[in-house]
């Protein structure tokens, strides 16, 4: 659904919202068998299309809503009983927040919708919530207790019973307890905060003979006490996953390692069977690429490796580069997708040989001014020289301070030559907008250069550019 046309929608919700409760009994609220009889009067499609519209105004709100289907949550008590009776279609997409207090009465009305979901797969997402969230909820009066916005969950102590295969599940903490038994769940997302990693490593047991996909993000919730992790025991044993190929590592840095002693090795390398991963993904990577050359060494059998690296400061880690380079040595490894970040010095020549992959398709270079010219140069071809990134798609460069100079017409030259590859390209060069006290505020481009990038636009070329734009400069 298109998330721009924001009056028209709001407008047709109302209009929709208004036949509803037409049919609808006027009672505050009305018994559910009184309701379900009214309901069957309406379409399950335009019940559908009320949650999807709502879900759209909620989310353009500017409120931390997730973009799935149906966002359970401020809905009033006459809606919450249109939705329990919906076919459970509607029921496979949940997407709910979890504060850190217990509420026995919101658990059972969390397995109330599981319910509603059977015999379907489910995708269950539970975004962990902040205290601010939970105060919030726990303010709310008893008469309008219905008519709050749903944020909390009570998930400590147990877990909804699992009658069911369960498609996915994302896990904020150790909060929401994992049964012994996850049969059935082929993917599975679980969010960690640092307090949290010492009860998993505690309760690490499980059994999921199904599992295929496994996303591990972790989260810096501001405590800086230290934690110690058992000696030689991995946070969790997924050794009983014997189909589990693709992995996704978010937001783990080597700070973790001085928090957690062995937190890399234990939590990480040590515990995932990374002879079996075909498809791995490494996001929010940074410091340095160690992290990435313990497990690049392990994981022999990978096709597609999509790596988002943010490597600050200096490009001096002699021990890992050589792992990165040497996956050029893999004829079906494929490098799709690469991030880097405040590379401040570098040696060119090695940047550039990591750089090129006759498989990268998305490049994003932040924060690197002093090596943007020499990337772009590199990147422009040359008819007689060898193009180090054929497959090119996306291409986004980065710098907004207001010291960066880089040539307009050097960057047109670049995307001109690479026209039948490139489908998107960002360039954010300088400030974003015109700076008039400051003394290094950039010369406007000719009115060629505005013309070239107008032409580039017209091909179909998603060109993000302000700097030629008129907009930038009036």
């Amino acid at each position: 659904m298109e998330v721009h046309n924001f009056p028209a929608k709001q407008e047709r919700l109302v209009q929709t919202n208004d036949v509803v409760c037409s049919i609808l009994p006027q009672s505050q609220d009305p018994p559910a068998a009184e309701v379900s009889n009214h309901t069957k009067r309406l379409p399950p499609e335009l019940l559908s299309e009320t949650f999807k519209s709502y879900h759209h105004l909620y989310h353009t709100s500017g409120s931390k809503a997730t973009a799935n289907l149906l966002t359970l949550g401020h809905i009033c008590s006459r809606w919450r009983n249109v939705a329990l009776c919906l076919t459970p279609t509607i029921w496979t997409q949940l997407s709910l927040t979890s504060a850190q207090c217990a509420n026995d009465q919101h658990r059972v009305l969390l397995e109330e919708w599981i319910s509603r979901a059977s015999p379907l797969t489910i995708s269950l997402t539970i975004k962990y919530s902040e205290a601010s969230d939970e105060r919030r909820s726990i303010k709310a009066s008893d008469s309008h207790t219905l008519d709050t916005p749903l944020t909390t969950m009570a998930l400590s102590g147990s877990a909804p019973p699992i009658n069911h295969d369960w498609e996915a599940i994302d896990i904020p903490s150790h909060r929401f307890l994992l049964p012994s038994n996850l049969r059935g769940v082929s993917r599975l997302s679980m969010t960690l905060p640092l307090r949290s990693l010492q009860d998993l490593a505690v309760d690490r047991h499980r059994e999921m003979p199904d599992l295929k996909v496994l996303h591990l993000a972790a989260r810096d919730e501001g405590d800086k006490a230290p934690f110690v992790l058992p000696v030689g025991s991995p946070l969790i044993d997924w050794s009983g996953c014997p189909i589990l190929e693709h992995v996704t590592i978010e937001n783990i840095t080597p700070q973790f390692n001085g928090r957690i002693p062995g937190f890399i090795e234990a939590g990480l390398v040590a515990s995932i069977p990374w002879a079996q991963i075909t498809h791995l993904t490494l996001h929010g990577l940074s410091q340095d690429l160690s992290l990435v050359s313990k497990i690049l060494v392990k994981a022999t059998k990978l096709v597609v490796c999509d790596l988002k690296l943010e490597i600050s400061a200096h490009w001096h880690d002699p021990q890992s580069l050589p792992a990165l380079l040497d996956l050029r040595c893999r004829p079906q490894f494929s490098l799709t997708s690469l991030t880097l970040h405040s590379i401040l010095v570098a040696p060119i020549d090695q940047l550039l040989e990591f750089l090129a992959s006759p498989t990268l398709q998305t490049l994003e270079l932040a924060q690197c001014c002093v090596l943007q010219r020499e990337i772009i140069l590199a990147l422009t071809i040359v008819p007689g020289i060898h193009d180090i990134l054929p497959r090119l798609k996306h291409l986004s460069i980065m710098d907004t301070r207001v010291d960066v100079h880089l040539d307009d017409d050097t960057v047109l030259d670049m995307i001109e030559s690479r026209m039948a590859q490139l489908e998107r390209v960002k360039i954010w060069a300088g400030p974003l907008q015109r700076y008039r006290r400051v003394r290094l505020v950039r010369t406007r481009a000719g009115s060629a250069t505005f013309e070239r990038a107008k032409a580039l636009e017209a091909t179909g070329l998603v060109l993000d550019y302000p700097r030629l734009t008129e907009a930038y400069w009036q």
